[in-house]
C-alpha cells in the first residue's frame, strides 16, 4: 500500500514536471537559432559581408521571439529588389507603408528584404512561419543600427 502511494506521488510529480516543461518552459524560452540555415544570393548593391551583417542583425532580433526555432534566413538580391519595387509602386498612388517610407528615406538601394522560416510552439499548438519577411535599411552611422542595419518592419 505504501509503495502504491509512493508511485502515485512520483508519477504525479513527473507529470507536473513534464507539463511545466511542455507548457511553461518551451513557450517562454528564447528562440533557438542554433540550427539556422543561411542562404545568401548577393548580386545586388551589397556584398556578402554586408548581407551577412543583416542576417546577423535579423537572427539577433528573432532570438527574442519566445518558444520559437529559426530554421532558415535567406537573402536573394533579385527577389528583394522586386518586392521592394512592388511595395514602393503600390504606395506611390496613395497610402503608405513603413517599407515605402524607408525606401524614401534611405533609398531603394539601401533597403533589403530577408525571408525567414520560423517554427513556434504555444502550449500544444505548433505554427510555422515560412517566408516571414524582415526588412532592413543600411545606415551604419545610425545609433539605431545593429551591425550597420536598421530594422524597418516584418510580416508577409
Amino acid at each position: 500500500m505504501r509503495v502504491a502511494k509512493t508511485m502515485k506521488v512520483i508519477i504525479a510529480a513527473l507529470a507536473c514536471a513534464a507539463g511545466a516543461y511542455w507548457f511553461v518552459y518551451l513557450p517562454s524560452r528564447p528562440a533557438d537559432v542554433s540550427h539556422v540555415q543561411i542562404s545568401i544570393k548577393a548580386t545586388g548593391a551589397f556584398d556578402k559581408s554586408q548581407v551577412g551583417d543583416a542576417v546577423e542583425a535579423d537572427i539577433a532580433r528573432l532570438k527574442s521571439w519566445s518558444g520559437c526555432r529559426v530554421d532558415a534566413v535567406r537573402y536573394d538580391a533579385k527577389r528583394s529588389a522586386a518586392l521592394l519595387a512592388i511595395e514602393h509602386s503600390i504606395t506611390a498612388s496613395g497610402g503608405s507603408s513603413s517599407i515605402s517610407k524607408a525606401i524614401d528615406e534611405y533609398g531603394m538601394d539601401n533597403v533589403i528584404y530577408l525571408s525567414n522560416d520560423i517554427s513556434c510552439r504555444a502550449g500544444s499548438q505548433n505554427s510555422s512561419q515560412n517566408g516571414w519577411g524582415s526588412w532592413y535599411a543600411w545606415n551604419p552611422d545610425s545609433t539605431r543600427a545593429e551591425h550597420g542595419w536598421i530594422f524597418i518592419d516584418e510580416g508577409y
